[in-house]
């Protein structure tokens, strides 16, 4: 394990959580300069741990309700805003949102600038040319487009600033796909090797990882197997570190963040996940398939001895999932189908289990535990997923992937259909669903 890079993920994921609770990106009065600077901090973060959607996200949202043309020169930040924020979305290939935000930002520029400071006034007229030339997906105008963003940098630093390395990065990389679109294949594979090296000497681990795979995917239809093979070698050695390291340290935050205690790698767990057949096992998520439910309760009550304990359960189900995959495809409805199966195994000890219910709907059965439990574990996968930031495009509910959550309580039997609490925890949650979603609900037993 890389525990140096290990250690960035796990302060790349406390320094969202704390920005993320200090951040009003929805206020009516212009923001202050501390409110602006820890927007961007907020979308850097989320860059170095791979989340380049939700960094578009962050930036769109904070300019759709703070930036205006009476606000657009009051700092350099502004202008940052949109040009990252452009950039970004031609990296992601998302042309007509690019291309939607540099309409707006030329149309701000268009204003009465001069009464601005000269050099505000050069960084933003650079920073527009290199968009408008970048749109324009002339191979051509490569040299005068790294020109225009030497000048921008130059006068970023005379100002006080600094722009990130990711502006570069993403000029480089476009300019290579335009080659290789061109068949310029050489020229395309040194230009993506540059942004390769630039990614890996700035931090940007997953653009490094995806950059390798770029160029041995041209080597490979270039005919030159031997070399396509060596960088995709170094594009999986990068991606295995780095989303080992990824994981391991979102684990370490979440136990950091929720006191939730590791389990030692001695203690015998006989009905662990290491003992169980992968035939009841999701292959997804890595949490239990429904099949396993009656099995897990049996083995409970014959490892503990009881005839009786109480039970909670917690029916979590994705909101608006249906529209979710509509919107953004089938692989990233998997995507998130399996990040929260982590948060959910992340949570589990020796006296709870979880399965995959069906579809987007995973059920929680916590021995031993009284409501207070149950509500805290059900409190703490609302948290995390919204520590995610997953976007959710064009949802009335939310800008991100939430869940819903019902639970119940209460004392069960050997042999009773443990089956029913969940049917229980599911009215709950129903009720959580009616009063808004993004939230959970307790069902109560009326006598």
């Amino acid at each position: 394990m890389n525990y140096i890079l290990e250690e960035k993920f796990f302060n790349s994921f406390r320094l969202i959580n704390q920005l993320k609770s200090k951040i009003n990106v929805g206020g009516g009065n212009a923001p202050s300069i501390m409110t602006q600077g820890q927007t961007l901090q907020l979308a850097g973060a989320y860059l170095s741990i791979g989340e380049r959607e939700t960094a578009a996200a962050v930036l769109q949202k904070y300019i759709d309700n703070n930036i205006t043309e009476e606000t657009i020169f009051l700092t350099p930040l502004p202008v940052q805003f949109f040009s990252q924020l452009i950039f970004l979305y031609i990296s992601l290939d998302r042309l007509s949102e690019a291309k939607q935000y540099a309409a707006l930002f030329n149309k701000y520029l268009s204003s009465d600038i001069s009464a601005f400071s000269n050099e505000k006034n050069t960084i933003a007229v650079h920073c527009s040319k290199i968009i408008t030339i970048l749109l324009e997906k002339n191979v051509s105008q490569y040299n005068e487009c790294l020109s225009e963003l030497q000048l921008m940098f130059d006068a970023v630093s005379k100002n006080g600033g600094e722009f990130p390395v990711d502006f570069k990065i993403c000029v480089i990389e476009y300019y290579a796909m335009c080659h290789s679109l061109m068949n310029n294949v050489n020229e395309a594979i040194e230009l993506y090797k540059s942004a390769a090296e630039t990614s890996s000497e700035s931090g940007r681990y997953f653009r490094e990882m995806q950059l390798y795979r770029s160029i041995s995917r041209l080597y490979e239809e270039n005919g030159q197997y031997r070399v396509s093979l060596e960088y995709y070698n170094k594009y999986c050695s990068v991606r295995d570190e780095v989303l080992r390291a990824k994981d391991s340290a979102y684990s370490q935050y979440l136990i950091m963040l929720y006191g939730i205690t590791a389990q030692s790698a001695e203690e015998d767990r006989p009905h662990g996940k290491d003992a169980v057949p992968h035939e009841y096992l999701d292959d997804l998520t890595g949490l239990y398939k429904r099949s396993y439910l009656d099995k897990f309760v049996e083995n409970y009550f014959e490892e503990n001895d009881s005839a009786e304990s109480l039970w909670s359960a917690l029916l979590v189900n994705i909101d608006l999932f249906k529209q979710y995959n509509e919107v953004s495809g089938y692989l990233k409805g998997d995507s998130v189908l399996a990040r929260l199966g982590v948060i959910i195994t992340n949570m589990e000890d020796d006296k709870s289990a979880s399965f995959r219910w069906g579809g987007d709907q995973f059920l929680i059965l916590l021995a031993c535990s009284g409501e207070k439990e149950a509500d805290d574990r059900a409190n703490a996968i609302i948290s995390s997923l919204q520590s995610l930031s997953i976007p959710f495009p064009n949802c009335k509910l939310s800008d991100y992937v939430t869940v819903s959550i019902g639970a119940y309580t209460k004392i069960c039997f050997s042999g009773d259909d443990i089956a029913s609490l969940a049917e229980k925890a599911e009215s709950a949650m129903r009720k959580a669903k009616a009063n808004g979603r993004n939230r959970f609900e307790r069902l109560y037993d009326s006598y």
